[in-house]
C-alpha cells in the first residue's frame, strides 16, 4: 500500500524547512490515516505551494474510512545496539542520523552534530554495523559501528476484522463523492 507522502505531510504539518518529528507524523496517521498516493499524488504538486495545498475535506474522510480497515500504532525503541536488535527480529526499525558523513564507505555522526534525517534500519551486519535504507541516494548505506541513533521507533500495521460488504459499500459510495 503506497499511501501519501504529500497528504501526511499536510496533515501533519510538516515544514518544508525544518521538517516534523516521527512522533508528530506518527500520531497524524494513528488518528487520521491517509488516502493513497494515487488520489492525492506527490507528482501532482509543481511548487510547494501546490505541495502543502489544502486537502479537500472528501479526501480526509475517505483517509478515515481507510484508516477504520486498519489497526496502525508504533513505539520508541531505546537507542541501544540491543534493544534495537531485538526490534528488527519484528520488522524494520526507523533511526534518526545525521545526514550525511561519510568515509571509508561507511557513516557516521561527526562531534557536535545532531541527528536531523529519519531512515530505515533493516538490520546490522557482521561488524555490528546499522544497514540503513534511505530516501537519498545511495539508497543503501552503511553506519559506523560506533554510531547510535538519537531516536528509534517501530511500527505495526494490522487489518482488522471489518463487515466487508457494509465497509465495501462505504468506501464506494466515498470515492463516488470524490470521483463521480
Amino acid at each position: 500500500m503506497n499511501l501519501s507522502d504529500r497528504f501526511l505531510a499536510k496533515l501533519s504539518n510538516t515544514s518544508p524547512i525544518s521538517g516534523n518529528s516521527p512522533k508528530r507524523v506518527a500520531d497524524t496517521l494513528y488518528r487520521s490515516w491517509s488516502v493513497l498516493e494515487q488520489e492525492w499524488p506527490t507528482k501532482a504538486a509543481n511548487t510547494v505551494e501546490e505541495f502543502y495545498s489544502e486537502i479537500p475535506e472528501a479526501k480526509k474522510t475517505l483517509a478515515l474510512a481507510r484508516g477504520a480497515e486498519y489497526e496502525f500504532g508504533y513505539q520508541v525503541v531505546p537507542g541501544s545496539k540491543a534493544a534495537i536488535k531485538e526490534a528488527l527480529k519484528n520488522s524494520p526499525v526507523c533511526l534518526s542520523v545525521p545526514a550525511w558523513w561519510e568515509e571509508n564507505g561507511k557513516y557516521f555522526r561527526p562531534p557536535g552534530i545532531s541527528d536531523g534525517h529519519w531512515t530505515v534500519c533493516y538490520g546490522l551486519n557482521e561488524q555490528d554495523e546499522f544497514l540503513i535504507f534511505d530516501s537519498y541516494y545511495p539508497f543503501k548505506k552503511v553506519m559506523r559501528a560506533d554510531f547510535l541513533p538519537s531516536m528509534a521507533m517501530s511500527y505495526h500495521l494490522k487489518k482488522k476484522v471489518v463487515n466487508d460488504s457494509a465497509f465495501s459499500r462505504f468506501i464506494r459510495l466515498i470515492k463516488q463523492i470524490l470521483w463521480g
